[in-house]
């Protein structure tokens, strides 16, 4: 790797951070601020479902209209609209404009989704690997819980009565402005390529990716998609403890989520990809069964503290099968499909909170057990093909080596029939000939 493309990772790691902070201090709580501006609890599904959905939309027109993009104009452009839109948002909070309030909603979640669509992509024209892909998502996981810290001091603040609510806003704002000078740091020669729609879906194994990548967004989104709601709803716990217990969940799983990827790699596909998922569908099953209230909290706690770990083994192994030339095509469509599912998965958890969490998690529980299922056909599928590769590699090499073993046999046969070599042949029978005649 030159210099330049290693100083650009080195930036679009420091951009991701700043990013991820305001992340952490918004995402996990913007339902709640919907609900404070006095917007019900199925409305805000359907309002981060169309959101979601719009995005979807949006993602997949853009590799459809332009034959080719770049990366960092969309990157700059989905930024400016976010500081736009928290600017709106801050304007109109505890204000009677509801349609402003939506909209400027709708329009963030757009804006940072695109954001994110467009990161993973521009890193693996500076380089790509298996573990380049867990090394991202760490980075983002961790400072997402440093901005949760970062949010549960605001909350904490403002429950004291020194701050509103609003501060979340502000804060993610402040933090969106100061991604962009980064992106013009950034060289942006490499980031434009030739988008090929048709090669991506040629791949056997990564159609069905998609598939099973549908199914878990929307396994997880139901249970997990509204989770300050549930926590704060169905649960009772206040905010700030909601904070707290968010943070624990994430920061043990990030330091699990680095254990497990340079120290817990199991030979075994199957067994890795079981403590990843399976161990969630069985807490998934048990709230399900019980509803009982620790019972849900350790549940969800287990699941968080998993969610983080061997990425390279769930996704990472599937996304770097595209090329570096459809990096960005496969980026927006597989995030266009998972968005599609995690919209899907909130408006299911939106109509389902007034049956309570055990219809939440039994609709969960069934709908991962299918995703699981692919999971491991897929890994089979793997596993085949990889084998089918070593398998071509050895007979070619047999083949080699006979085809080097036949030209040796030759190149003596034909030493062999050289004239000098006959001369020489005839002049050693005729010395023995003359030997044996003076013997007798």
């Amino acid at each position: 790797m030159d210099k330049n493309n290693k100083r650009d990772i080195k930036l679009i790691f420091i951009f991701l951070s700043i990013l991820s902070l305001s992340i952490g201090i918004w995402e996990n709580y913007k339902s709640i601020w919907l609900e404070i501006n006095n917007i019900n609890i199925s409305n805000i599904s359907l309002i981060i479902s169309a959101s979601l959905i719009a995005t979807s939309f949006i993602s997949i027109a853009l590799i459809i209209i332009f034959k080719k993009f770049n990366m960092l104009i969309l990157i700059r452009i989905s930024l400016i609209i976010r500081c736009l839109s928290f600017l709106a948002m801050i304007l109109s909070f505890n204000k009677t404009i509801q349609w402003l309030k939506i909209f400027s909603f709708f329009i963030e979640t757009i804006s940072i989704n695109l954001i994110i669509i467009s990161i993973y992509p521009l890193i693996t024209q500076k380089l790509k690997s298996y573990k380049i892909y867990s090394h991202r998502k760490l980075i983002e996981y961790l400072f997402t819980d440093i901005g949760i810290l970062i949010a549960g001091g605001i909350i904490a603040f403002k429950l004291a009565g020194f701050f509103e609510y609003n501060i979340l806003a502000i804060a993610s704002l402040i933090l969106t402005i100061a991604c962009i000078p980064i992106t013009f740091l950034l060289k942006s020669d490499n980031s434009e390529k030739k988008i090929k729609i048709k090669a991506i879906f040629k791949d056997k194994i990564i159609n069905i990716y998609l598939i099973y990548w549908l199914i878990q967004s929307i396994a997880y989104n139901v249970a997990l998609g509204l989770m300050s709601l549930l926590l704060k709803n169905l649960l009772g716990i206040p905010i700030n403890y909601i904070s707290i217990f968010l943070l624990a969940s994430y920061i043990l799983g990030d330091a699990f989520g680095y254990l497990a990827l340079y120290k817990l790699n199991f030979k075994n596909d199957y067994l890795t990809y079981s403590c990843k998922f399976v161990l969630r569908l069985i807490c998934y099953i048990l709230i399900a069964i019980t509803g009982n209230f620790y019972v849900a909290i350790i549940g969800i706690f287990l699941s968080l503290f998993v969610s983080r770990a061997w990425e390279n083994v769930a996704d990472g192994v599937y996304i770097n099968r595209a090329s570096k030339e459809n990096q960005l095509a496969f980026a927006n469509i597989r995030y266009a499909i998972g968005k599609i599912g995690m919209a899907i998965g909130v408006l299911i958890s939106g109509q389902l909170f007034k049956y309570g969490i055990k219809a939440i998690f039994a609709c969960a529980s069934g709908i991962m057990l299918i995703s699981i299922s692919l999971a491991f056909y897929l890994i089979h599928l793997r596993h085949k093909e990889e084998k089918s590769k070593e398998d071509k590699s050895s007979n070619s090499m047999t083949e080699t080596l006979e085809n080097k073993s036949i030209s040796t046999e030759i190149t003596t046969e034909e030493i062999s029939l050289k004239p000098e070599n006959k001369i020489e042949n005839n002049e050693i029978e005729n010395v023995e000939t003359k030997n044996i005649e003076k013997e007798s």
